[in-house]
Parts: structure tokens; sequence; C-alpha cells
């Protein structure tokens, strides 16, 4: 990185060399000797990334402190899921116009604690599924979903066979590497499926009035974020070879209050009734590839 703010480094979503550093020395909010780091915006597209990226050792320290892949505060708020699954359950099913009664197979990168696994069950009883991330099996996971403990890091993930429907829902922000990452999804995908992401929109308006007190921007945790257009570029690459649709676009998701505030640090937040809860304009991306 140069003293002026640029970099040589490409953009790890559209490829550009037009990064430019935006924030410098700054802590994870939740662990305080995790960091300090810079952050950098890509000229061209619009997405963020850090530069540069914290070392494994520090990555490996940061998620033995949390539990099943969140802190444990967001952890406990979300109570067993929170209100977006059930959108992005839906949203999936409308996608790929799937009903109760349908037999496909599903493919969860980045289970977390097994919520929106747990749901696709309920939903999809028929189909069958696989859920995969770096920990053990979550005790709360169906017997019928299958569990892969894979580093959701790795230049090649080990998962199997490919899935009628591979998601991975608040994980783009988090791995090394978002376009291998892309590149290993899209490689699990049947012909005919559906790449589905959701994950935080750093071009979104509530990151741009917020800035460091958007609730996504924890440095060192969220290692990039795409815009929609750095988004596409990304997924489009990783079809380079097959023909798919692909449609990358602001969404409104629905959180609890009690969720919302805590990641906020409200006071109260802890006490507000779990039940509370609105679509809101937090600055959501959800990329679309239909096959």
């Amino acid at each position: 990185m140069s003293e002026t703010g640029t970099s040589s480094d490409a953009c790890p979503y559209c490829g550009a060399r037009a990064l430019r550093r935006t924030h410098t020395g700054l802590y994870h909010r939740l662990k305080r000797d995790h960091g300090p780091f810079d952050f950098y915006e890509c000229g061209t597209c619009g997405s963020g990334t850090t530069c540069p990226l914290p070392s494994d050792e520090a990555l490996r320290a940061l998620y033995a402190s949390f539990n099943e892949g969140l802190p444990a505060e967001m952890r406990d708020a979300m109570a067993g899921g929170e209100a977006w699954h059930a959108t992005c359950v839906r949203r999936i099913g409308r996608l790929r116009g799937v009903s109760s009664d349908s037999r496909f197979t599903w493919l969860e990168i980045g289970a977390g604690a097994g919520e929106m696994a747990c749901q696709m069950a309920r939903a999809y009883p028929q189909a069958t599924g696989r859920a995969a991330d770096l920990h053990e099996r979550p005790r709360s996971l169906p017997s019928q979903v299958s569990w892969l403990q894979v580093d959701l890091n790795g230049d090649t993930l080990a998962l199997g066979e490919p899935a009628d429907v591979v998601y991975a829902t608040g994980v783009w922000e988090h791995v090394r590497r978002p376009d291998v990452f892309v590149d290993n999804l899209v490689r699990m995908l049947s012909k005919g499926g559906l790449l589905y992401l959701m994950c935080p929109n750093y071009a979104s308006l509530a990151r741009r009035l917020l800035d460091t007190r958007w609730p996504y921007f924890t440095p060192g945790e969220h290692l990039t974020m795409p815009s929609p257009r750095g988004a596409e570029a990304c997924i489009r690459r990783a079809f380079s070879e097959r023909p798919a649709r692909i449609v990358s676009r602001p969404f409104w998701l629905t959180y609890s209050i009690r969720y919302t505030a805590l990641r906020f640090g409200l006071p109260g937040a802890r006490w507000m009734p779990a039940g509370w809860r609105l679509p809101m304009p937090v600055g959501a991306l959800e990329s679309v590839a239909l096959t």
C-alpha cells in the first residue's frame, strides 16, 4: 500500500487495481485486541476490503472466542434464529420454484449454529440437505441434515456431490478470498441450479450514512464487502464457462428490534422483546445466479 492511500493490489470482487484507503488503525468492536486494520474502497465498483488481511492465527483466535460463528451476545440475541433466516428460506423457495413437497438437494456453506439449515429442513422436508462450516456439528441440527466440517478459506472445498441449491448467507464477508469462495460454490452447483448469497452491501446508503457505526462494519471479521456491481462481476467471472442469469441488488431484511439494538450497542437492548420484528434498510445485498 502506498502512503497516499492507494493500492496496486486488485479489488477481490471486480479485479480493478483501484483501491483507496478510507480507514486506518481499526480494531474489532467486541474483541479490542483484534487489530489494527486498514480498510480500502474500490474506486471502480465501490466494494470494500481489508488490507492487509489478518493472519490465519489471528482469525483462529477471533473465532475461538465466538459461539458457533458469532460473538456470544449476538448468538444469545438470535435465540435459535433471526428473522432474516426465514426471509432467505422463503426467497430460495420462490427463486427455485419449490414447495414443501418438492424433492431437491441443497447445500449451505457457512452454516453457523445451523439456524437456517433447521428452517430449510422444516420448510422442505422432502429435500436432502447438507450444511458446512469450520466448527463441529451444532447440537441443534436435525438428524436428516448432513454436516461437513471444512475450512471455508480453503482453495478447494471438499463438499461432496453438486446440489440443486447452493447458498451462503452472512458468509461472503468473512472469507479471505471472495473470488475463490464463489468459484467453489459454483463448482458445487448442479445444472439448472440456484446460487444464493446474502451479505452486507458496502455501497449501501446505510453504510454511507453510518460509516464506522454501520453494524456490518466489523474490522478484522468482515474482511471484504461487495457492492452490487462488485458482487455481480465476481459471480459472472465464476460462471465464465456456463450460462447463468445473475442479479445482485440491495435488499431489506427483517430483523428483531432486540438484535438490531444489540448491534448498535444501545442501552437496554437485552431486555427488548425478541418478537418485535421489522423489515429494515440495513444495507444488505442479495446476489442470485440461476443456471
